[in-house]
């Protein structure tokens, strides 16, 4: 009788390990999720500031072209 309540014992320890697991595994998801989130609107930030030095870029060579000899 022992050893069927020591196995129990055994059994509910290991759920309730797994059970902590998976809620550090949801967190990472979560935490994972939103970097990869900030990243993607980092990368449409930078997007936009190339292209707004690329325009930029472009109106100085218009500018500059009159002056050219």
């Amino acid at each position: 009788m022992t050893r069927i309540q020591s196995n129990s014992e055994q059994i509910a320890a290991a759920i309730e390990e797994q059970g902590i697991v998976m809620n550090q595994v949801g967190e990472s998801i979560t935490d994972l999720n939103q970097i990869s989130t900030d990243n993607m609107n980092n990368a449409t930030a930078c997007i936009e500031e190339v292209q707004k030095v690329s325009n930029q870029t472009q109106h100085m060579d218009k500018a500059i072209s009159v002056f050219k000899i």
